[in-house]
């Protein structure tokens, strides 16, 4: 969902710092290559293909402004993530992005975001699972390559 998708990306990319075992520099590469390749193609895909439940109801269809906005939004807050952590070892960056993310997506802006979130059947569902699926795969591929050094 829209609403929490850079902040998501912000905690992949702190995730990616917090167990790395080299540089910065190199980190911020494989970050930047898992936004570029996983992330950052699923949300466009599903804010493109579900603008009404990506969006939480707001929108019925996605201008191209806020899909380019989205997507250099997810890629800077992920780069941002991995920037702020690294070194720091600190899992506050890791953990208050995903209980913020948590809560907009349970509590929403009225109480009821917890039916938006579920409200998605079909072939809609299963894009969102294999969009998931992408990303979960992506995050520990970059991890284990990151642990490897």
């Amino acid at each position: 969902m829209i609403q929490i998708d850079a902040l998501c990306a912000y905690a992949a990319g702190a995730t990616f710092a917090c167990v790395s075992r080299v540089d910065s520099r190199t980190t911020t590469r494989w970050t930047a290559a898992y936004l570029g390749l996983c992330y950052v193609p699923a949300a466009t895909f599903l804010l493109v293909a579900y603008p009404k439940w990506h969006t939480m109801r707001l929108l019925d269809h996605a201008p191209l402004g806020l899909v380019i906005l989205a997507a250099v939004a997810n890629l800077v807050s992920g780069i941002a993530g991995a920037s702020f952590a690294h070194g720091r070892g600190r899992w506050v960056h890791v953990a208050t992005p995903y209980l913020l993310a948590s809560v907009i997506a349970i509590a929403g802006w009225d109480g009821t975001g917890y039916r938006r979130t579920l409200s998605a059947t079909g072939a809609q569902a299963l894009a969102i699972g294999i969009c998931s699926a992408i990303l979960i795969a992506g995050q520990l591929g970059i991890i284990a390559r990151l642990r490897r050094r």
